[in-house]
């Protein structure tokens, strides 16, 4: 997660996102204008992110919703970051939100290698939340989920409308899902440590990219 300050707001797009030329525009305007929407100065921003895959733009991706809106900009003194989660820190405290129309370029995985390497990765740190959270492994989370998700994100959420990359994707919901609760039944818990290294290892591979 890069992380960056202005003014009195902080910005934080993941490793994998990209400023589009247009959102680069917008909030330099907003910097001029002393990041005031409609005339209210709103405690956090949420930006249109769109979701790219192997290239290709595409409409869903597991868990995602596509476009979804996440908060990248927030007022220092109005809201913070959660605290205790291993990946995925979200932006919390705050009462005043406004949208901004111009994305930011989510680039998932560039290849089929690096998704299933994030796979692995992140599906032991989604298991671990899981367990410290106090849920327990279900045989039907293991049998009957994987396929019930496919079926959301492929004929509901628009995964069809990519074509062969949909089927693509469809095979990554099921095989996240799968992973996720088998790990969270069988293996071993993670020592803090160990979850520290795991999402560090999960970062470094969307970092990969970059370099």
């Amino acid at each position: 997660m890069r992380y960056f300050q202005m003014w009195h707001w902080n910005s934080y797009p993941y490793s994998d996102e990209v400023l589009s030329e247009p959102l680069r525009r917008r909030i330099q305007t907003l910097k001029d204008a002393g990041f005031v929407v409609g005339g209210k100065g709103p405690d956090v921003l949420g930006i249109r992110r769109d979701w790219f895959l192997l290239g290709q733009r595409i409409h869903c991706f597991y868990p995602s919703r596509c476009p979804d809106w996440p908060v990248r900009l927030f007022r220092r003194s109005k809201a913070g970051y959660e605290t205790g989660a291993i990946i995925h820190e979200a932006v919390t405290g705050y009462a005043t939100t406004s949208p901004i129309e111009e994305p930011i370029l989510h680039y998932a995985c560039d290849s089929l290698d690096q998704m299933y390497a994030k796979v692995n990765r992140y599906t032991t740190l989604l298991a671990e939340e899981m367990r410290r959270k106090g849920l327990q492994g279900q045989a039907w989370r293991t049998t009957l989920l994987p396929w019930m998700l496919w079926v959301k994100f492929y004929l509901f959420r628009g995964g069809w409308k990519d074509g062969r990359l949909g089927l693509i994707h469809g095979r990554y919901v099921r095989d996240v899902v799968w992973q996720k609760y088998a790990k969270l039944e069988l293996d071993t818990p993670l020592s803090q440590g160990q979850a520290r290294e795991s999402a560090c290892a999960a970062e470094a591979i969307s970092k990969d990219k970059e370099e």
